[in-house]
């Protein structure tokens, strides 16, 4: 089984803005506990269905992170509701890289130690698909933002699953 994974981290401590934000959605979700200042919500829907909303409805940063195992992985990051930087690396059927819309000093002001800055802006160069599934960059990107609910989670489980990512996360919270 290939990993899907699709999340959305508001850059703050207070998980009511993540309770708050999927109440405005309309939309059931996930909403676990603040991480290095990081409050993961995972809205029920398909993938990529709730990037614009998301980032429409809350007035804050917030990152958008998808990781499709066998297809692609993409970041955004959005802030008042405006895409500030965006990232797409795809290999299906071949590789594909896209990064005009990529300010990578906007991810460098998030890191959790600013020593990290040059292995950041490594992920952002990586352009061949031996280095991409060895390094394993959203993973890496992740950790490097001190973002610690990324793994295995999207919103499109919660229909099936919901209860039982709450079990699994102490702190997790289905809402709606």
């Amino acid at each position: 089984m290939s990993e899907f994974s699709e999340s959305y981290h508001l850059r703050t401590k207070n998980k009511e803005e993540g309770k708050d934000l999927l109440k405005r959605l309309g939309v059931r979700g996930v909403v676990f506990d603040e991480s290095n200042n990081w409050i993961t919500i995972l809205p029920e829907g398909d993938l990529n269905s709730q990037k614009d909303n998301v980032a429409a409805y809350y007035s804050g940063m917030v990152l958008h992170y998808m990781f499709a195992e066998d297809h692609a992985w993409v970041v955004n990051l959005f802030s008042n509701g405006v895409l500030i930087s965006a990232y797409v690396c795809a290999w299906d059927p071949e590789l594909y890289i896209e990064k005009d819309k990529l300010d990578v000093q906007r991810f460098v002001d998030l890191l959790i130690d600013q020593g990290d800055r040059e292995k950041l802006i490594q992920l952002f160069c990586l352009d061949t698909l031996d280095d991409i599934f060895s390094e394993m960059p959203a993973y890496k990107l992740a950790d490097l933002l001190g973002i610690e609910h990324y793994q295995w989670l999207a919103g499109h489980d919660i229909p099936r699953h919901g209860e039982e990512i709450v079990r699994s996360n102490p702190g997790a919270e289905l809402v709606g």
